[in-house]
């Protein structure tokens, strides 16, 4: 088992550094220029969520293919239901800090900052125990049980040094293990351009033993790590990473902003998601354009459909790949 665990976690190193250390990247690969290019546009269905919550920045189903579950703008973590007799969004998970701060109140119609109640962004469930870990960017990782409602904090601090800015999560099912990201050791969520303008590198990945309880620092010194991700020369800022859900062995890569944006200062952003394969050395085969200014952090692919979640807008987008005609790049 312990051999095992070495292993995986060589894995998620490598493929994770690859795409930590695109902040400033090179130009687009000759790999990426045969690409497909689909384009989403209106053809997105907006899932929206209740007011006044937005961001929803990263998306999961449960083990039995329930959701989409997603954590906004208030420190809540929400599920969808998409049957007739329960039809919307409802609160799954929250945190302590809405039952000891006023501001976080269920009813609170606008939260500043938000480090007063917590922002949950990267998500992930242990299917075997129906566990949900949490990165929350100010509270630290945190866990809670299938059935839902307060979340415990599980871990806090790595060799020392508080968490400030935690964002990607997944959990390896073989062995329970949780790996996550502190994206910044310097500067917050709230701070995040300042990240990339100052080209801060003290982030760190980092793998939690749910058995123990202990962290351990597999790698310090990145800049901007998000989620963990493939080995790819992607046309962008990658954000979370998930994988394809046709069992083609691919990735789908959330684009916060295509190479275009730092060589030109604009937020136009003209690739939304990419999705990569990984039997053929990390080669992008599709792009997902059509967003316009709004970020894409992360696309999740289930039953024909794409999740999509974004820290810009008030929902959930939905888009039906089956609907689109697709063009050459």
């Amino acid at each position: 088992m312990e051999e095992a665990r070495h292993c995986r976690s060589a894995t998620l190193l490598m493929s994770f550094l690859s795409l930590a250390f695109l902040i400033w990247p090179p130009p687009m690969a000759a790999a990426t220029q045969e690409m497909k290019s689909i384009y989403a546009g209106s053809r997105v269905i907006p899932v929206r969520l209740a007011r006044p919550a937005f961001g929803p920045e990263s998306i999961v189903f449960d083990h039995r293919g329930g959701g989409p579950y997603t954590g906004v703008s208030n420190g809540r973590v929400v599920r969808w239901r998409g049957n007739r007799r329960h039809r919307g969004w409802t609160e799954f998970a929250h945190n302590y800090k809405h039952k000891t701060v006023a501001e976080c109140a269920a009813r609170k119609k606008v939260v500043e900052p938000e480090s007063a109640c917590g922002r949950p962004l990267g998500l992930q469930f242990h299917h075997a125990s129906g566990d949900m870990y949490i990165a929350d960017a100010y509270l630290g990782l945190m866990r809670v049980g299938r059935c839902g409602g307060l979340a415990e904090v599980v871990a806090t601090e790595a060799d020392g040094l508080p968490f400030n800015f935690l964002n990607g999560v997944d959990v390896d099912q073989e062995t329970g293990d949780v790996y996550f990201t502190d994206s910044s050791t310097v500067y917050q969520r709230s701070e995040y351009m300042l990240v990339v303008l100052t080209g801060d590198a003290t982030g760190r990945l980092m793998r939690y033993d749910p058995r123990t309880g202990n962290v351990t620092v597999l790698r310090s010194g990145l800049a901007f790590p998000n989620g963990v991700a493939v080995l790819a020369d992607l046309p962008g800022y990658p954000d979370n990473v998930r994988p394809d859900g046709g069992g083609r062995g691919g990735y789908w890569v959330g684009m916060n902003r295509d190479k275009q944006w730092a060589e030109s200062g604009t937020t136009a952003n003209s690739m939304s998601a990419v999705r990569v394969v990984v039997a053929t050395n990390g080669t992008v085969v599709e792009a997902l354009r059509g967003f316009g200014d709004a970020t894409v952090s992360e696309v999740v692919e289930r039953n024909g459909s794409l999740w999509i979640g974004s820290v810009d807008t008030p929902y959930v987008g939905l888009f039906k790949l089956a609907s689109l005609p697709q063009c050459g790049g």
